[in-house]
């Protein structure tokens, strides 16, 4: 389903966005009024218990008729022998006696993977909740078993109900086939084809005394058992021999070395040298080795127990561990060096197969000097080993800000530690070399290096390394980030010298020292031949001018700037001051300010000039002048343009584009959105707060509008920007037991503090608390206890041992039991290399075989691998290992293990928010290619169709003909989107299929019209709808009748919460088209038809309304068109005819002039003064002393939240921003009768909710308890 790809912009959905409530199953009679019970299972089921024995029904127990049947399933009893890849199905039947109608709940408790439950019609659904059965009725499911796994699988689902009790319905099935097994090194997962077989182990030279470990991976992949019954280590020969032993074994260079560091900047001095390096003499060792075989030993991994008589059973692995010790105590004479003495071993893995044979290849120098190499970044506490074999070696230095039109000091230091881990008498003399590139030694003070460095063994040292980049190469305004690459060489006496050298990789991300704003708009540097940034009015009225204010930046923290502005403007207009100069101060903002009088005469003219504004930083511009040669210059010739008023107001100003004969930029602040699926039946709402920006590019005169600029995937963010966000108005897909985090606050994003008033807000005494943990990599977390999940972080960058560059997504997770971090980890669920492909490309390749396993899928993505890890700070038993107090089990070890745990821990009953697991939180990711400027733009009769993220802006004109000029409608024709779901964890109920994320490829045409005219119903009925997504609509999917499938009351108007937003049905509504458009209540539907009674809709916006705080609302249409098991059933196209499932959106907003600041609203700052039926604030509901949201000494005057208009308190980040007492200004409005759904019912008492009139609600979460 990938289409063409071009500039991109993101936005994130809720991922629960599209968990909605679905229609199949009898389930559209809303939640249940009784809270139901869940079990609470604290094992994962056994195939050694028999079925039977596993089976529960408390609802018989207590009296109550509802019984399932059959009470277990047993595939291999009713099918017969199963083989891999067979797909079955086995269907069991609920039975509802118990007195009156049911509402049902079924959840899979497993690590075992294949099953998946379908409907009366074997349709996976996804989710199945508050499934309703009457009184006396039964209803039937399947339960669907792809056999992708070897071995015994075995599951059960429960079943609960809004009475007490539950049922657990076990089913087992056993894949056999023939025997195989393959042997792997334990980094890579088993279902991992690209994996290197073992035909051998090196471990390289090793010093006497001194371990390494090599790791093996038995995977059993055919469908028998399989017994290791011993395992045993015999000497070898010298026919095949380590790396180690060979002379020219050190590679050459892989990478074109960066421009060398400028002195400037630079310590300027290289380490002090007290003698020459004498180079060993190297001679061979010519005593007796006389038994190599003593050096190694085999364990199992998990117990350090003896590999004997051990069961591999089928579709499982076994990890083998092999030590190194080298015991070859020997040196050689003085000023010389042994070469390296070969330890050569095979290991005999004797198995119900027949033996296997590996060799095992050592050197060792006996007790002779031994380098070893590790590196920390100054900021963190992890020590990264450097591998002095391997061509590979690097030290990566991490990002380094630098500017554009500036020199930058920004650094990082590595320290690098240098190790003898030799145990003889002599000293291993270690020389630093030659250092390239963006690098160099350092040091403080007097603290000056000398070589040698002289270790006696065992002893260690340390050196300092530092990354001080410059802007290179071909810069313009698109230089975005780029690696810097250098040498650092080094000899030393020890036995795996006398000479090395390590790769010095470091990443530049550029910015700007210099920057100019106007209101929100970031200017340029220059403009091209008729451009303007439009300032809208100039009054004529001497005694009032018009103010225009810019901003001026000094984002350098080094040195004062001085800036010299002056305005050139036309005949006509009079600047007030015409020039002035202003100080900025390092890493700080001024502003300035000049009144615009323009000549009476020229009202309705339009007027002009230029703003010039020069900066300098004094003595450092000809300090630097040579460094500066080839960088952005920091001056700025900005063209501006308005209109000649008598009163210096225009209704039009907010557009921010009248009267600009080039484009001026806008953003369509979406302060809600709808998402609904015609099959499904729920839609999906952000909250107010949760605000996305859509870049605009408008052009009034031309009548143009398109998406400005592309916003690409949020990777090396710390998390992701909510301004390219829109979050679900329910929950969002984190929790690995299903149950959403959804926030408890009306003010806060999930992540925020003080989002969640369940049971974590109790760790300190004081109010809501926090837990901090320290990562393997040294990285120190703070989570906020009161937050419903973790903050979204963007991928990480992960270099592999040949230097390739990867984005890996990852998802985090912390358990905590009270206030104390029980585990904690992350795991990786999609990768891919961004220097040579794009995140399609890796899905495209996963499409190519749409029906293979959730093991090929792994594989494509790199799932559990990378830098995944899982720490434990308690006993926790996962996998079938227990692990101790600060045991960490990370991919280099084995992914499998990972993966294995994580699923283990995923399907224990308290691994819920409320339980104390805490997520991370998971959205949808929409990018959205930039709007292309079409060819035929100016053409009376252009082509839409062949238009790209562009289209029409244009004066609205009502059904009756009537223009309204305060009114404008926007069309953005075939928006190319790009829809995935990288970070979720696998175990979401939501995305069961063997994929677990989502991609998809669609186009949507978004307009303020109606996506279709009445006039078209015979005709073009799809001119609205992008042209990669006709094929995916039917026409009664855009003209909405009863009688037909896709009918008024079934999709649109019975729905609870989306009736709120969508249902305008009523003859009020109607009435009020053409006078109204854009409030707040208004819907996304207009009637169609001549008969004022009939009951016909068409999906549709509001135009724009300027005299209505510039609202309006958008919608389109597109499609999910994912293919077979990379794709859930939601977003999974027709296999036989290739139709998508379409996907209706509505954006509800406002557009505002230029680019809007961070927390720019529709509205201005003020007090939520929504009242109870009493009279009383509904605010005061939401205080300490109610339900915990705000804590008492809130902001409850209106005129306390004009504070956060100024700039001190509109960055939420400010140290004079209270989060909690400013919460109840907003600069949204929370709709009565449609948000207020959201939150009136939360609590039946203090921190519990109510769900009675929740569609979303299910106390099996126990959100707040």
């Amino acid at each position: 389903m990938r289409e063409n790809q071009q500039h991109k912009t993101t936005l994130v959905f809720g991922l629960w966005s599209l968990v909605f409530i679905f229609i199949s199953c009898g389930n559209n009679g809303g939640p249940p009024a009784t809270p139901v019970i869940e079990p609470t299972p604290d094992f994962t089921p056994s195939e050694d218990t028999s079925l039977a024995d596993m089976v529960i029904n408390t609802f018989t127990d207590n009296g109550i008729q509802i019984t399932v049947e059959p009470e277990y399933i047993d595939f291999n009893a009713s099918q017969g022998t199963i083989s891999q890849n067979d797909e079955l199905y086995e269907a069991f039947t609920i039975t509802n006696n118990s007195g009156e109608a049911r509402s049902f709940n079924f959840k899979i408790y497993s690590v075992s993977t294949g099953f998946s439950i379908l409907d009366e019609n074997k349709q996976n659904l996804g989710s199945y909740s508050y499934i309703e059965v009457p009184d006396g009725a039964s209803k039937t499911f399947h339960v669907q078993f792809n056999a992708w796994v070897f071995g015994t699988q075995t599951i059960y689902i429960t079943i609960t109900a809004d009475i007490e009790g539950y049922i657990r319905l076990p089913m087992r099935a056993i894949v056999t086939g023939p025997s195989s097994f393959k042997l792997i090194p334990t980094s890579y997962a088993c279902t991992n084809d690209s994996a290197p077989q073992i035909s051998s182990l090196d471990f390289y030279k090793v010093a006497y005394g001194q371990t390494r470990t090599e790791g093996i991976k038995l995977c059993n992949t055919g469908g028998e058992d399989i017994k290791i019954t011993s395992a045993t280590i015999e000497n070898a020969g010298d026919a095949l021999n380590s790396v180690a032993m060979d002379d020219n074994a050190f590679e050459d260079f892989l990478w074109q070395v960066s421009s060398e560091i400028d002195s400037t900047f630079a310590l300027g001095e290289s380490p002090s040298t007290t003698g020459s390096f004498v180079e060993p003499v190297f001679v061979d060792y010519t005593g007796p080795v006389d038994d190599p075989a003593g050096s190694y030993s085999v364990r199992l991994d998990h117990n350090d127990g003896p590999v004997k008589d051990v069961l591999v059973e089928a579709g499982n692995i076994l990890r083998i561990d092999v030590d190194y010790v080298p015991t070859l105590d020997v040196e050689a004479g003085e000023g010389q060096l042994y070469y390296a003495i070969a330890m050569n071993a095979v290991l005999s893995l004797n198995t119900s197969l027949g033996a296997v044979q590996i060799p095992l290849l050592g050197a060792t120098s006996g007790a002779e000097p031994m380098l070893e190499m590790s590196y920390r970044l100054s900021d963190t506490d992890e020590w990264k080993n450097i591998d002095l074999y391997s061509e590979g070696a690097a030290l990566y230095f991490g990002t380094v800000d630098i500017f554009l039109d500036w020199v930058s000091i920004n650094s990082s230091t590595a320290q690098v530690k240098i190790k003898n881990t030799g145990s003889g008498s002599k000293d291993l003399e270690f020389y630093g070399g030659g250092i390239n590139g963006f690098f160099e030694y350092f040091w403080e003070g007097d603290k000056k290096l000398s070589f040698p460095m002289s270790l006696s063994s065992g002893a260690e040292a340390e050196l300092s390394l530092r990354y001080l980049p410059s802007a290179t190469g071909e810069i313009d305004d698109d230089y975005q980030a780029r690696f810097d690459f250098g040498q650092f060489y080094f000899q030393h006496t020890g036995g795996n010298g006398p000479q090395g050298k390590a790769t010095l990789v470091g990443e530049q991300d550029a910015g700007y020292a210099v920057e100019l704003y106007y209101g929100g708009t970031k200017l340029e540097r220059e403009y091209s031949e008729g451009r303007n940034q439009n300032l809208c009015v100039f009054s004529t009225d001497t005694a009032n001018p018009t103010p225009s204010t810019f901003k001026i930046v000094n984002n350098n923290n080094q040195d004062t700037m001085t800036v010299n502005w002056s305005i050139d403007s036309d005949a006509g207009l009079e600047a007030s001051p015409a020039s002035a100069t202003v100080t900025v101060a390092p890493g700080t903002e001024e502003t300035f300010t000049v009144n615009l009088v323009a000549d009476a005469s020229a009202v309705g003219q339009m007027l002009g000039g230029t703003l010039l504004v020069e900066t300098s930083y004094g003595s450092k511009d000809s300090q630097y002048a040579s460094m500066l040669d080839g960088l952005i210059e920091r001056d700025f010739a900005v063209p501006f343009q308005g209109m000649a008023s008598e009163s210096g107001e225009s209704n039009l100003c907010n557009t921010g584009v009248l009267g600009d004969d080039g484009a001026t930029r806008a953003t369509f602040v979406i302060d809600r959105v709808t998402m609904v699926m015609t099959d499904l039946i729920e839609s999906a709402h952000n909250p107010p707060p949760f605000r996305f920006h859509l870049p605009l590019e408008v052009n009034r005169d031309q009548g143009t509008v398109r998406i400005a600029e592309p916003i690409e995937l949020q990777f090396n963010e710390a998390d992701l920007d909510y301004r390219k966000s829109i979050r679900s108005y329910t929950h969002q897909a984190t929790n690995i037991q299903g149950c959403a985090p959804l926030p408890t606050n009306p003010y806060r994003l999930e992540f925020e503090k003080g989002s969640w008033t369940g049971t974590g807000i109790e760790c300190s005494d004081d109010g809501p608390g926090t837990i901090k943990y320290s990562t393997p990599a040294g990285e120190s977390i703070t989570l906020n206890s009161d937050t419903a999940c973790m903050p979204t972080d963007g991928g990480e960058e992960y270099i592999d041992e040949n230097g390739v560059r990867w984005m890996v997504v990852y998802h985090d997770f912390v358990k905590f039991d009270g206030c104390d971090v029980e585990y904690y980890g992350k795991i990786a669920t999609f990768a891919y290399k961004p220097d040579a492909e794009s995140v399609g490309d890796v899905f495209f390749r996963a499409e190519e075989k749409p029906n293979e396993s959730e093991a090929y899928y792994e594989g494509i993505y790199g799932a559990y691998q990378y830098n995944s890890y899982i720490t434990f700070l308690k006993d926790t038993k996962c996998g079938g290992t227990t692990y101790g107090p600060n045991a960490t089990q990370t991919v280099t070890n084995d992914p499998d293990a990972i993966k294995n745990c994580y699923q283990s821990l995923a399907s224990k009953s308290d691994t819920r928010r409320q339980d104390g697991f805490v997520d991370e939180c998971s959205y949808f990711v929409f990018s959205i290619d930039e709007g292309e400027i079409p060819s035929d733009v100016a053409s009376a009769n252009p082509d839409y169709d062949s238009w790209k993220g562009t289209g029409p802006y244009e004066p609205h004109v009502d059904d009756e003909g009537e223009t309204h000029e305060t009114k404008y409608d926007i069309t953005l024709n075939n928006v190319h989107i790009q829809a995935y779901v990288l970070g979720a964890g696998d175990r979401g109920i939501f995305f069961s299929h063997p994929g677990h994320l989502v991609y998809s490829d669609m186009y949507v045409t978004f307009t303020t019209k109606r996506v279709a005219e009445e006039a078209w119903y015979d005709g073009d009925w799809q001119q609205r709808v992008a042209v990669n997504t006709r094929k995916h609509l039917d026409k009664n999917q855009i003209f909405l009748k009863d009688g037909e499938r896709y009918d008024i009351g079934k999709f649109w108007t019975e729905d609870g919460i989306n009736e709120e937003f969508s249902n305008v049905i009523d003859e009020g509504s109607v009435a009020q088209y053409g006078i109204n458009f854009g409030g707040y209540g208004k819907g996304n539907f207009r009637k169609w038809g001549a008969d004022p009674n009939s009951q016909t809709i068409i999906f549709a916006g509001w135009p724009v309304n300027f005299d209505e705080h510039n609202l309006g609302m958008m919608v389109g249409i597109g499609a999910f068109n994912g293919k077979g098991n990379t794709a859930p059933s939601f977003a999974k196209a027709d296999a036989a005819t290739g139709q998508g499932k379409p996907l209706f959106f509505s954006f509800h907003g406002c557009l505002l002039p230029g680019i809007a600041e961070p927390n720019q609203g529709c509205f201005d700052y003020h007090l939520d003064d929504a009242q109870m039926p009493d009279g009383t604030l509904l605010i005061d509901e939401y205080s300490e002393s109610k339900y915990g949201i705000l804590p008492d000494g809130y902001v409850d005057d209106a005129g306390d939240c004009s504070n956060l208009e100024d700039a001190g308190f509109a960055d939420l980040a400010n140290e004079n921003y209270d989060v909690y007492k400013y919460m109840p200004c907003i600069n949204f409005k929370i709709i009565d009768g449609f948000d207020r759904d959201r939150y009136k019912n939360y609590y039946s008492s203090s921190n519990k909710f109510d769900y009675g009139d929740d569609p979303y609600g299910s106390s099996t979460c126990g959100y707040g308890n």
